[in-house]
């Protein structure tokens, strides 16, 4: 019984950091009518995203087994819970550059994690 809620806390923990990162589009499209930013400023936001994701799954790939799993993914979402709450109480362009990082950094410990459990 164990094995599946460690399993199904896995899943979630993805779905939820899926959600977020493929609301790029429309949150690019909100930003722009929001903060009246041009299209190509908009877009950045989907460098910070990605760029995130490859960095920081470069830098932590090694160093997930010593900080461990559990800890790793409840500091990822904290992190990414902190954000979301923070984005409305500071509305500007550079909170949501912010967030989108943090997302992908989030993102890339969730999916480091998928490693030793589905091997």
């Amino acid at each position: 019984m164990k094995f599946w809620a460690i399993k199904s806390s896995l899943f979630i923990n993805y779905f939820v950091f899926a959600i977020l990162l493929n609301s790029v589009g429309t949150v690019i499209f909100q930003v722009q009518n929001s903060y009246g930013i041009s299209e190509s400023s908009a877009s950045t936001l989907e460098a910070f995203k990605d760029l995130s994701i490859a960095i920081t799954s470069f830098l932590i790939a090694s160093f997930i087994t010593q900080f461990g799993f559990k800890r790793a993914m409840m500091v990822a979402l904290g992190a990414v819970s902190l954000m979301c709450l923070a984005m409305p109480q500071v509305p500007q362009f550079w909170m949501t550059k912010l967030l989108f990082a943090t997302v992908g950094m989030g993102f890339a410990v969730s999916r480091s994690l998928y490693l030793p459990v589905l091997v």
